[in-house]
């Protein structure tokens, strides 16, 4: 959980995963809102003034134009190159780790970008509105802690199980028994880090609160909130940082494992999910050149 902006790049990221898999059919249309929609997401946190709003409209185009100019025909690339991984007969832990480090080049132009907007808007926040994403951010930490402290293990598992299969469902249908397995085993071998996570959550906005509230903001200050904003949490020890990686990798495991369970109605299903997005980010790069 971090700040708008980057709950917003991240978004972007998921956009670059192609929504790697939602159930979202409308990409063309839901792009083309790119800019209200950060508008949109910036004012949930924060009530600005007039000058404020200007200038987030401003930044939100601006992003936008850039995304729409620089970004579309790498998605298309990323869409055909899932696509192509997918319809192998099986893949591997290091296939989908190129897959999704391919994507978080994708991410990181994208959020090069949006520090723009970040660097134009937090400077001009009054003590208030700082207080206001502040509080903002403290609903977050309490609906983290209701979702992920206040139940069972037990409970976590079964809330980390439906969710995957929710998710998998949507990208390839109906699933199997042996898939279903599949994900119950990797909701039990994943190590929990809901306490870790709250941690980490409360360091990143002390130093981000620390840092906002600064009566000047020099170059270097700047780079710093960027740093918090874009950046990943960083691990609280050595020992959490494997587990991240441990659950990860099981993570992939898994998706691997997955894979080579599909039905050729599934696989169909998925490839027809790929290829429309590259056809839709195709057209959305061809309308961008025409303008």
């Amino acid at each position: 959980m971090h700040t708008i902006f980057h709950c917003i790049s991240r978004t972007l990221l998921a956009a670059v995963l192609l929504c790697l898999l939602t159930s979202c059919t409308k990409t063309k249309l839901a792009y083309s809102f790119l800019d209200n929609w950060l508008r949109w997401e910036t004012e949930n946190y924060v009530d600005l003034n007039s000058e404020q709003k200007q200038l987030l409209k401003t930044q939100s185009k601006q992003f936008h134009q850039w995304h729409r100019a620089n970004e579309l025909i790498p998605l298309a690339e990323l869409a055909g190159d899932s696509a192509d991984l997918f319809n192998q007969p099986a893949i591997s832990v290091q296939e989908i780790e190129q897959l999704l480090n391919q994507s978080e080049k994708l991410y990181q132009r994208s959020a090069d970008q949006l520090r723009k907007l970040s660097d134009a808007l937090l400077p001009s926040l009054s003590l208030e509105q700082t207080q206001q994403i502040m509080d903002n951010l403290d609903e977050k930490i309490q609906e983290y802690q209701e979702e992920y402290l206040a139940v069972s293990p037990s409970q976590r598992i079964e809330d980390r199980t439906d969710n995957m299969t929710d998710f998998l469902k949507g990208i390839v249908g109906k699933l199997s028994d042996e898939q279903h397995q599949l994900i119950n085993a990797w909701s039990k071998n994943q190590l929990g880090l809901a306490a870790e996570g709250l941690l980490q959550q409360r360091l990143w906005q002390q130093a981000f609160r620390t840092k906002l509230t600064e009566d000047t903001y020099s170059p270097t200050d700047l780079d710093d909130l960027a740093e918090l904003i874009f950046a990943e949490m960083a691990p609280l020890n050595d020992q959490h940082q494997q587990v991240v990686l441990a659950n990860r990798q099981r993570t992939y495991a898994m998706i691997a494992d997955f894979h080579g369970t599909l039905t050729t109605k599934q696989k169909e299903k998925l490839n027809r999910q790929l290829t429309t997005y590259q056809q839709d980010f195709l057209a959305l790069a061809a309308a961008t050149g025409e303008d």
